[in-house]
């Protein structure tokens, strides 16, 4: 049985400076409100010190604050074990930040490379094959790691599989040697997707497998929860919360996720958290045996991607929060577009995720424009194909020019949209004004049409010029 540091309440962060909560100002202002950071950062360690902007302070006070990292870059379910690169990288990654062990969500995070759109990854079947299948991506990336690895239950929008998650997890624990990092949000979803009470399922589950535990919000639609950390933690989740740590004995961690929570509000949750008999900090010795590899036969690629088609093509809560998600990606980047041919989630479902994820190298805003572009001769959405040329132009202009001269850009488009930019910005208070965007869009006049283009985030901003 593995044994590791305990070391008592977390904080979650993104590591970005402008995110909420701020982990070192709220200790900073209330010494001893949490033990350790947990955080999600990209696997090489230097990206990491380049992108994510709170990495210094990080790396200058682990040695009071220590670090535990929660990658989401790696698979422990899907159609490919973990290429041997990016689980090099991940270890080193974990040895230099002295993280005393590593965890991930059993879910099918990325397909070589490209991440599902806003990480929100795919669960597996709870089924005997769905434990034979995750028990091999488990035993692949545990044995490459330095450190004990500890698998976290995923999320259930959708049930499938006649098992128990508690009992899928604890199959796939004594198969891969692997211990449990138990979100209680994430049990809640199975519950709830099943139809279940809060507590049905739970005796019989070897509680002491269960390392640390996340809190974190989420909203509930029907019989689904979906894990929507910048919203408020449920009651229902409190109270499991509860529960379940009065079943865990040899629990070292707890970490509130509180990734977009206002200061104040992480806080009053951190106390609540505090006052609730946690582990106390104290080192203990670590260790995790090596597991034998499975044969890669033990993975069917074939219903992976079968029950991604599945996903998006079945109407579900899952689906809906999925589309959500994308728009949401698709709008920092490219949002005249998809507000242009795919206003709607009817309408966004269409677009083949599958197709950019399986065998698109390029990245999701361009796989996008060329599908819009294409939608846009649709007789249907007429003037759209107007719109879709603006940003296409607009963000290659932009780009080709930052290589000699960084900055604003001043520019020509060969066709004056003024009314039909107007028409989208205004969007924001109506969406059921989509058609009227489009009608803006088809009386649009011949250029020349001056503009400047800035980057505003991911985006190009459009400003006409007087």
């Amino acid at each position: 049985m593995t044994t590791l540091p305990v070391l008592g309440l977390g904080l979650s962060s993104n590591a970005q400076t402008a995110d909420f909560p701020r982990p070192y100002a709220l200790l900073d202002a209330q010494p001893g409100l949490y033990d350790y950071v947990e955080y999600s950062a990209p696997l090489d360690i230097d990206v990491a010190r380049a992108e994510a902007t709170l990495f210094p302070e990080m790396e200058k006070r682990r040695a009071d604050v220590p670090l535990v990292y929660h990658p989401v870059h790696i698979n422990l379910w899907g159609p490919e074990l973990e290429d041997a690169e990016r689980l090099a990288a991940c270890a080193a990654h974990v040895e230099a930040v002295g993280s005393p062990w590593v965890s991930n969500d059993v879910g099918w995070w990325h397909h070589r490379g490209q991440a599902l759109p806003g990480y929100l990854y795919l669960s597996p079947p709870l089924s005997a094959e769905g434990v034979e299948q995750c028990v091999a991506h488990a035993v692949h990336v545990k044995n490459a790691m330095p450190v004990p690895m500890l698998l976290e239950n995923p999320t259930v929008m959708t049930a499938r599989g006649a098992l128990h998650v508690l009992d899928f997890m604890e199959k796939l624990s004594t198969a891969s040697a692997c211990d449990v990092l138990l979100d209680v949000g994430h049990l809640f979803s199975h519950q709830l997707a099943r139809g279940l009470s809060l507590t049905e399922g739970l005796d019989s589950f070897p509680w002491e497998r269960v390392r640390q535990l996340h809190i974190a919000g989420g909203v509930v639609k029907g019989q689904t929860y979906l894990d929507d950390h910048p919203q408020p933690i449920r009651d229902e989740v409190w109270a499991l919360f509860a529960d379940v740590l009065k079943r865990c004995s040899r629990l070292c961690a707890v970490t509130y996720e509180g990734d977009g929570h206002p200061d104040v509000v992480a806080v009053a949750n951190l106390k609540k958290l505090r006052g609730l008999h946690l582990p106390s900090p104290r080192a203990l010795a670590e260790g995790q045996a090596r597991a034998p590899e499975l044969p890669s036969t033990a993975l069917t690629a074939t219903g992976v991607w079968a029950l991604l088609d599945q996903t998006l093509r079945e109407p579900s809560p899952e689906l809906d929060f999925r589309l959500t998600v994308l728009a949401e990606a698709l709008d920092r980047e490219v949002p005249i577009s998809r507000r242009a041919v795919a206003p709607s989630a009817d309408q966004l479902r269409h677009y083949p995720l599958r197709e950019w994820l399986e065998h698109g190298a390029r990245p999701l805003a361009d796989h996008f424009l060329a599908w819009a572009m294409k939608e846009s001769r649709r007789p249907e959405l007429a003037g759209a194909d107007a719109l879709v040329s603006l940003e296409l132009w607009a963000r290659t202009t932009h780009a080709r020019a930052q290589r000699a001269t960084p900055g604003p850009v001043d520019a020509t488009f060969p066709m004056n949209l003024t009314e039909a930019l107007h028409a989208f910005h205004a969007l924001s208070r109506h969406d059921a004004g989509w058609d009227g965007l489009l009608q803006c869009a088809r009386r649009a006049t011949p250029g020349p049409w001056r503009l400047r283009l800035s980057a505003r985030g991911a985006s190009v901003h459009i400003d006409p010029l007087a």
